[in-house]
């Protein structure tokens, strides 16, 4: 991903990434959460509360744990590889708007 010279990054240092915080997500921060959840809702459910013995719910989840969670599935280091191989495609832009749509 392409930052624009004028972002202003903040970096997440306990995870290792960098948001940039220039305003780029649009109108509303979470709507691009919104449009990338459809991809989890098969598991998570549509809203973000599963309905999956064992799978656990994204809404209302603490932001840098939600963070924190996808960054390491995005790396590999958490299994299954389902969910690796759809948060390696994501880049940190959609991480942050997915956080943002569901947490508090």
């Amino acid at each position: 991903m392409l930052v624009p010279a004028k972002a202003a990054l903040y970096l997440h240092s306990d995870i290792g990434y960098a948001v940039d915080r220039s305003g780029s997500f649009g109108a509303e921060p979470h709507e691009g959460g919104m449009a990338s959840a459809a991809a989890c809702a098969g598991c998570q459910g549509i809203d973000g509360n599963s309905t999956t013995p064992g799978t656990p719910n994204l809404a209302g989840q603490q932001p840098i744990f939600l963070l924190a969670a996808m960054a390491e599935y995005h790396r590999g280091y958490r299994s299954p590889p389902a969910l690796q191989a759809m948060l390696r495609r994501a880049d940190v832009v959609e991480l942050e708007s997915l956080k943002l749509y569901h947490t508090p």
